[in-house]
């Protein structure tokens, strides 16, 4: 995977090339930008974020399909999901986490 990114005041440019060929080019705004209803339920809220146990948001796909990548040692796996498997992915997760520090404070 070859990335490049750029920065301009309120966001940063990122496109690259997947191992496959495939160019991506997307643009993640600024955290001091806050959390608009947009950016919650898009693809690009989620790179940088573990989605699933181990499986991190890594690049937004042309389609809003997000690549996910999960990482032991010096060696990484990637796989490409949908924004709404990777959204109900997120979800399911969060659930679990609030779940167990629920039973942690019992």
């Amino acid at each position: 995977m070859d990335c490049h990114t750029s920065a301009k005041l309120g966001e940063t440019l990122m496109h690259g090339v997947l191992s496959n060929g495939e160019t991506y080019a997307f643009s993640l705004p600024s955290p001091a930008d806050g959390a608009t209803a947009a950016i919650i339920d898009s693809a690009t809220a989620l790179v940088g974020h573990e989605v699933s146990e181990g499986w991190w948001g890594r690049v937004v796909l042309e389609d809003s399909s997000l690549v996910l990548t999960k990482g032991k040692g010096f060696s990484c796996t990637n796989r490409v999901v949908s924004l709404d498997e990777a959204l109900a992915l997120k979800r399911s997760f969060t659930q679990q986490k609030q779940e167990l520090m629920n039973e942690l404070q019992k």
